[in-house]
């Protein structure tokens, strides 16, 4: 999946915490999320493909969007669907290891992906520094 976040940097209206349902008004920065959903395929020993099926989106950022659901689009009746290779690419891997993946994509394009530990301790063999 592909996930797409644009931030909201004027953060949420400075509505009062009583209208909220807060005893303080909010501090973090609200976010749609956009994500990408792919169907894929390895192809050979370093090639991928990737066809496009659907997108979804929900509110993050702030805790008064926990409780919203997520919004799956609708999808196109396969008959109105693009063709699947028009809703296709091919990406050839050129370099991955635990953190790191470099792809070229069909459209000359280069990708660098890297791991997001986030709070998980990284793998073992790594110092903190060197993530």
């Amino acid at each position: 999946d592909n996930i797409a976040e644009l931030l909201f940097t004027l953060g949420l209206p400075q509505l009062p915490a009583s209208v909220l349902g807060l005893a303080t008004p909010p501090k973090e920065s609200p976010a749609v999320r956009l994500t990408l959903r792919h169907d894929f395929e390895v192809q050979g020993t370093n090639t991928v493909q990737i066809v496009y099926e659907e997108t979804s989106g929900e509110l993050v950022g702030s805790s008064l969007f926990t409780s919203l659901p997520r919004l799956d689009f609708p999808s196109l009746p396969d008959v109105l669907k693009p063709p699947r290779f028009l809703r296709s690419a091919k990406f050839d891997v050129t370099f991955m290891d635990s953190m790191m993946r470099i792809t070229r994509g069909d459209r000359g394009e280069l990708r660098i992906y890297l791991k997001d530990y986030g709070m998980e301790p990284p793998p073992s063999g790594l110092q903190e520094e060197e993530y």
